[in-house]
Parts: structure tokens; sequence; C-alpha cells
């Protein structure tokens, strides 16, 4: 008994999708020799108990936890003879359909009221707590709120994004997630990204203990600004603030006066469960009596 021997092992999130991988690449190594003894591992068993520390999906299909593992062939020491193998074992949660799906989310135009005035836009989702996780986001603003064109200034390629090296021109918003996994919020600026459709993306770059990415596409359906996050990690958020600039650097111009009469958003909601709402929040105008 060589006593208790300690190797830290990297964890790596991806970004888009929030699978977390140990990184054999940047942990420790496991001991070869110690004590001055060779070792040849027999096997390796890893008991991952702390409470709280791992969730449950709120996705009850099939999925599986995968593995590669290399040998260290005859001479330990060197990693030219190195055999790897690849193995996988299924998981899959249950009782996903029991749990209930209701998020809300409110609007709200600050900024100019008339006709051709460029107001800025505050959003905010709020999920129920124990809810499904949201995993797929469709926003349709009302006719009253165009898509300004002529305001597209700098755009961030996708060269740049993934180098972390978008101008700062290339900002028109922020962005505050907040979840119950971490203490400290995610934070980040709204990027416009190149992309291989006809507008560019909306991209939400959120920094905090790791970084998330969450991209929307932009278009036009039934006369009105259109915004479609395919694709949301199955991550539980408690709310989600999201403000975009206006004046000279404002996305929407007022089609019409906003005071004259209440227009409506178009929300549609999936959740990781197969469960989906649609809600039709007004659009606040700051400034209207």
């Amino acid at each position: 008994d060589v006593g208790v021997v300690s190797t830290r092992q990297a964890l790596a999130l991806d970004p888009i999708t929030a699978e977390v991988t140990v990184d054999g690449s940047r942990s420790d190594p496991i001991p070869h020799i110690l004590a001055g003894i060779p070792l040849k591992a027999r096997d390796i068993r890893v008991s991952v108990d702390r409470p709280e520390f791992t969730l449950n999906p709120t996705n009850c299909a099939p999925m599986a936890v995968g593995a590669s593992i290399w040998g260290g062939g005859i001479d330990p020491f060197n990693l030219a003879d190195d055999s790897p193998v690849t193995r996988s074992q299924p998981f899959q949660a249950a009782d996903c359909a029991s749990l209930g799906f209701k998020p809300r989310i409110s609007l709200r135009l600050k900024g100019g009221t008339k006709r051709g005035k460029f107001p800025a836009l505050r959003a905010e989702l709020r999920p129920r707590p124990g809810d499904a996780n949201i995993r797929r986001t469709v926003v349709r603003l009302p006719r009253s709120a165009f898509l300004e064109q002529g305001h597209f200034g700098t755009i961030c390629t996708r060269v740049q994004f993934a180098a972390d090296a978008c101008p700062p021109g290339a900002i028109y918003g922020t962005v505050e997630a907040f979840s119950p996994l971490v203490d400290e919020p995610f934070r980040g600026p709204i990027y416009l990204r190149s992309s291989s459709h006809d507008l560019p993306d909306i991209v939400f770059d959120l920094k905090g203990i790791v970084d998330i990415e969450a991209s929307a596409r932009v278009d036009s359906h039934k006369g009105g600004i259109r915004a479609t996050f395919p694709a949301i990690p199955d991550a539980p958020i408690n709310r989600v603030v999201v403000q975009m600039r206006g004046g000279k650097k404002g996305l929407i111009v007022n089609s019409r006066d906003l005071c004259r009469r209440k227009s409506r958003a178009a929300i549609e909601l999936g959740a990781h469960n197969g469960m989906s709402v649609r809600l039709n929040p007004v659009v606040k105008a700051t400034g209207c009596k």
C-alpha cells in the first residue's frame, strides 16, 4: 500500500452542447512507477459521489458514456507503442415526460416610439424551477418592428469568433444568464457573426466559470423579424436577460407609432422532454401613457 496518490483530471465543456469530457491529454498521467515499483494497472474504478455534483438530463433519449483508453505497451514511458481502444456504456434517463414546462417571457422596447425610430430591446426569460430544460426557442417580433439592415456595421467573422477576437464594433447588445449550477452569472456581449444564411447570425458569447455559446438564425417571417435558437444545452437556467442596443446601433426600426395600439410577439419554446408552448406576450413600449 503506497498510500493516497492524487492525480488531477481536466474537465472540458463543449460551449455549444454543454457536454463534459474528461480530457486525458491535459490531465495528470496515471503513474507508471511509485516508490520505485513499476505499476501495471489491473483495473481502475471511479466513484463520483459528491452530492449534487451531477444532474440527470431532462431528455430521456438513449445516450452513452464513451471512453478512449490507451494501453501503455511494452514500454510504458514510450508513447509510440501505445494501443488505443474505445468503449461505451448505454445511458438513459427515465420519467422525463412527468416534467412540466411553463416558462415565462417578457419583452420591452425602450427609446423612441414614433415611426422610424430605433428603440432598444430588453427581453427576459424565466423558466420554472424543476421543469424540463429549454431545447429550442423561436422569437417572432410583431410587424411594428422591422429589421434595420442599414445599421449592420461591423460583423464578426467565424474565424475571429473562434479565436475570441471579435472587434468591439461587432457588439450589438449584452446578455446575462443565471443557473442554479453555479454561484456567479454568465455574462457576455451579443455579436453579429457571419453565417451561411442571407443575414448574419446573432450570437450570445457567455463567459463565466465555463464559456457558453448560443447562436440564432435571423430571418423575416410574415412581415416580422424572426430569431431561431435551434439548439440549447440541456442545462437548468433560472433567468436570461437580453438587452439589444438602440439608436445608431439599433437593429430594430419602428414601422408605426408604438403607442397607437398594443403589439404582441409570437414565441415558441420547445423542451428537451418533447413538450412545447406558444406564448404571445405584449411587447411593451417605454414612453407610452
